[in-house]
């Protein structure tokens, strides 16, 4: 097997959310469309080479059914993927307050469940490809706090006061 190109990874991982400024629905093809248009890269890497980080790109969304096409994609994917619960929890709070404003906290916390659970939970739409990663591990460690509703209520009561400031 060949080494990684490592100008390849970073590049791949520089464009993967940029297509971000046309919407989150299709940034991941967006993105593509930019990587592989952009005349930087075209002066910096071959015509097979952009094909690969343009698939890559595509393929980093957590929603994706499919396994990322090469390896640029796995690394990729497995990269944007920040599984830390408390920051979790606290992004899906956010999100909430500012696009459900008019949901009262009990509301916010069912949301709040329910998205985390859709996305992280066991048989959740989030992926991951490397097995043996510290994002493997830290799901898992998600998981677990996700079945443990004391302690989700917990942390989920904390961080809405934080956010709120109630």
């Amino acid at each position: 097997m060949r080494p990684v190109n490592l100008d390849m990874v970073y590049t791949a991982a520089a464009f993967h959310d940029v297509g971000l400024v046309n919407g989150r629905k299709y940034h991941h093809i967006d993105s593509r469309k930019i990587l592989e248009s952009d005349p930087f890269v075209a002066s910096h890497f071959s015509q097979r080479q952009i094909a690969m980080m343009g698939r890559a790109v595509e393929d980093h969304r957590a929603s994706n059914s499919h396994k990322p096409r090469n390896r640029y994609g796995l690394i990729v994917a497995e990269a944007d993927r920040m599984i830390d619960p408390e920051t979790i929890v606290r992004r899906t709070i956010q999100y909430g307050l500012a696009n459900y404003p008019e949901l009262d906290r009990e509301n916010q916390y069912r949301r709040a469940l329910s998205h985390i659970t859709e996305k992280y939970g066991d048989g959740g739409y989030l992926k991951i490809w490397i097995p043996w990663s510290d994002n493997a591990r830290r799901l898992k460690e998600l998981q677990s706090l996700l079945l443990d509703h004391e302690r989700f209520r917990c942390m989920f009561d904390m961080i809405y006061a934080r956010e709120t400031r109630h």
